[in-house]
C-alpha cells in the first residue's frame, strides 16, 4: 500500500470514529436532558397533588362547616316550631269561645256569602254578574 491510500484509509477510519463518538455523546445530551425533564415533570406533578389534596381538605373542612350550620339552623327552626305549636294550643285552650272571632251569627252568614260570590242581601244572586263588586 503506498502512503497516500493509508492516509486515506485513516483519515475514513478518523471520520467514522468521529461520527460514532458524535453520536455517542449526542445520545447521553439527549438522555440526560430527558432526565432533566423527566424529573421537572414529577417535580411538578408532585406540587400539583399536594395542592389538589390541600384543596380537597379545605374543601371537605368547608363542607363540614356548612352542614353543621345546616344542622343547627334546622335544630332551631324546630325549637321555634315546637314553641310555636304549644304557643297555639295554650291559646286555643285559654279562648275556647268560638264568639271571639268578633262575628255575631248574622255578621258570619253575612261573611259566609261574599265569600261564596253572593251579595249580601240578595241570596240569588251574584255580585260579580252585576258587576257590583268595588275594589
Amino acid at each position: 500500500m503506498n502512503p497516500t491510500a493509508i492516509r486515506f484509509a485513516l483519515v475514513a477510519i478518523l471520520c467514522v470514529l468521529c461520527g460514532v463518538f458524535g453520536w455517542a455523546i449526542r445520545g447521553w445530551r439527549a438522555d440526560a436532558v430527558e432526565a432533566r425533564r423527566d424529573a421537572s415533570d414529577a417535580q411538578t406533578e408532585t406540587a400539583n397533588v399536594t395542592e389538589v389534596r390541600k384543596d380537597d381538605k379545605d374543601s371537605q373542612a368547608g363542607a363540614a362547616v356548612v352542614e353543621q350550620q345546616r344542622v343547627e339552623q334546622q335544630a332551631q327552626a324546630a325549637t321555634e316550631f315546637k314553641y310555636i305549636t304549644r304557643e297555639v294550643i295554650r291559646y286555643v285552650a285559654s279562648n275556647p269561645s268560638p264568639a271571639g272571632c268578633g262575628l255575631s251569627a248574622d255578621g258570619l252568614r253575612i261573611w259566609r256569602q261574599s265569600s261564596a260570590g253572593k251579595a249580601a242581601g240578595e241570596p240569588g244572586r251574584s255580585p260579580v254578574a252585576d258587576g257590583a263588586v268595588s275594589r
